[in-house]
């Protein structure tokens, strides 16, 4: 867990790169179990959250913790679908299709997908 919190706070510096066929770019969309998901550039999925009913982000503090929002170092070259808001922190945050993404504490390795259906509330994202 302690690598996943390295990689969540310290490696998601992510410059926009080749567009996919959903131009999902600094995301990528992925296979796992045969279905397609979104992962951020370093494989994790990434998840939204029920609670943002906006592109503004209303996980802090305890939530934050579990929860880790993806984020980069600009937001050039960030096209839609994919977008951008800022933290209270002033970081900037992905979002998709205007809803902002996280990781999952819980995920360990790129494919893993525990974060989906936490509490109701939480869900990987399907492409």
């Amino acid at each position: 867990m302690k690598t996943l919190m390295a990689l969540a706070f310290t490696a998601l510096s992510f410059t926009a790169f080749a567009q996919s066929a959903y131009a999902l770019a600094p995301l990528e969309e992925r296979e796992v179990n045969g279905v397609t998901i979104v992962v951020a550039a370093n494989g994790l999925t990434v998840y939204t959250f029920d609670a943002d009913k906006t592109t503004e982000s209303t996980c802090y503090n305890a939530c934050e913790k579990a929860w880790p929002p993806v984020v980069v170092a600009s937001a050039e070259g960030i096209q839609a679908p994919v977008g951008v808001t800022t933290r209270k922190d002033g970081k900037i945050q992905l979002t998709l299709d205007g809803k902002p993404v996280y990781f999952y504490i819980g995920d360990e390795a790129p494919g893993d997908i525990n974060g989906d259906g936490v509490g109701g509330v939480w869900h990987l994202i399907k492409r």
